[in-house]
């Protein structure tokens, strides 16, 4: 089932609302302070730092950058996913969705398997590409090759399972990887996937994650499919 309470639609939206401003707060708090730390102690000591403390330097700001980018990403997620009339959506193709979200995720060799029964779906492709995208990004940067995309379901159901060949989420991450409390040390595993589960809940779908044996990371997404 899906973790981190209710979606970014529906009887808790102002509550929840909050909460994500909160938790986005908290997220940038760090990063900004770090940044402007560094940069004044780059202004006050240009000349005495070495080549190499100038490029650890240098680095860090870069990786904060990164993460600010990041947030702000999350952000746009949220607000294109705000209630709003729905968009007439038909049948398509899931190897495009697919096809779309690897290429956002900056995979070149996703192995895909899709069985006949969901290669054509009527899905909100935007969402389902977005997640899709999210959770290929997250098994590209803390996983390993390969990475692996199955999907079938029946008529009324799709099942996506992502699995990486990594060292795996420590199982007491997996139980909680969809919570907003998170602790901000597992970075995509605390507010990326909280935006995960929020999109498949608005969906009216499912997502939770394990550790399978010997290694690596399965995320399973299950969504409804209209007819």
């Amino acid at each position: 089932m899906v973790h981190g309470g209710a979606a970014l639609t529906g009887e808790d939206d102002n509550a929840d609302h909050r909460a994500f401003l909160h938790v986005l707060c908290h997220e940038l708090g760090t990063p900004v302070a770090s940044v402007q730390a560094l940069a004044r102690a780059l202004a006050r000591h240009r000349t005495a730092l070495t080549p190499e403390q100038r490029a650890e330097a240098l680095r860090l700001i870069s990786d904060h950058a990164q993460h600010m980018a990041a947030m702000l990403d999350a952000v746009r997620v949220v607000a294109d996913h705000l209630p709003r009339p729905a968009p007439p959506i038909g049948p398509t193709q899931l190897a495009e969705v697919v096809r779309g979200a690897t290429d956002a995720a900056g995979i070149d060799d996703l192995r895909v398997s899709i069985a006949p029964a969901v290669r054509t779906v009527i899905v909100d492709v935007p969402a389902v590409r977005r997640i899709l995208t999210n959770l290929l990004a997250n098994a590209r940067q803390h996983g390993a090759d390969p990475i692996h995309l199955d999907a079938d379901g029946r008529v009324d159901v799709l099942r996506i399972e992502i699995t990486d060949h990594g060292a795996g989420m420590p199982a007491h991450v997996a139980a909680t990887a969809f919570r907003r409390q998170t602790p901000v040390g597992y970075g995509p595993h605390g507010l990326g996937l909280w935006i995960v589960s929020q999109l498949v809940a608005m969906l009216g779908g499912s997502v939770h994650a394990r550790t399978p044996l010997p290694v690596g990371t399965r995320i399973r997404v299950v969504l409804p499919l209209q007819r």
